[in-house]
């Protein structure tokens, strides 16, 4: 994993938190938000119909996000703009693994709470 991260239990709240560095904020708002409610295999596997050639890209909007996958990078904006600036660019290969590691994490949290 090219980023560090952790993920937290979010005081006060039956949820948990992501802390990425700075310039991640917006796939941190992503993660917390936009992806929950829908199985994290389907995630995993649209970024895969890219990084596997079958599709050039996908795109989502979710709650507070807007994504564009492609097979190097991930562009991620942040629909209500509450970060400056508010489009995060990551390496597509490095989303995926944030998102195996707040799927796992979420399961986890779930099964023990």
């Amino acid at each position: 994993m090219k980023y560090n991260y952790n993920i937290i239990k979010n005081e006060g709240l039956d949820s948990l938190k992501i802390e990425l560095p700075k310039e991640l904020e917006i796939v941190a708002t992503f993660l917390e938000n936009d992806i929950q409610g829908i199985p994290i295999n389907w995630w995993l596997q649209q970024i895969d119909e890219v990084l596997n050639n079958l599709k050039e890209y996908n795109e989502f909007k979710g709650i507070l996000c807007a994504v564009q996958v492609k097979k190097a990078e991930t562009i991620i904006a942040d629909l209500y703009s509450i970060h400056d600036p508010n489009i995060c660019k990551i390496e597509t290969i490095q989303l995926r693994k944030l998102i195996e590691a707040w799927g796992k994490a979420q399961k986890f949290y779930k099964d023990n709470n």
